[in-house]
């Protein structure tokens, strides 16, 4: 278990029997991935704003796949969110990520 695993999962309030660390994880993987193309080329001064923003951004991608925004394959790896849905959960976080973002905050 990692940092963010453990933290992804006490935000949530959800044990290991209901929900592995594979399952946190993977979502943790699907924010990361959709953060990364923001960052500046070194994103380590800003460690912590990152991993604030991809445990924030893991979480809102959770609680859409709850509504069916997000869903598993056919050998239960998980999509990311649907396209039109992506922007807005990225610039949700943008608050926290602001300054680790190779556009400085700005995005159109």
């Amino acid at each position: 278990m990692t940092a963010a695993t453990d933290e992804m999962r006490r935000r949530l309030d959800v044990p290991v029997d209901l929900v592995p660390d594979a399952v946190l994880d993977q979502f943790l993987a699907v924010a990361t991935g959709l953060i990364t193309p923001w960052l500046v080329a070194d994103p380590a001064p800003y460690t912590d704003l990152v991993n604030e923003a991809t445990i924030e951004l893991a979480l809102k991608v959770w609680d859409v796949s709850t509504r069916g925004t997000i869903s598993m394959d056919a050998v239960g790896d998980f999509l990311a969110p649907a396209p039109s849905a992506t922007p807005g959960l990225v610039r949700s976080v943008f608050g926290v990520l602001g300054p680790a973002m190779a556009t400085g905050g700005v995005s159109v």
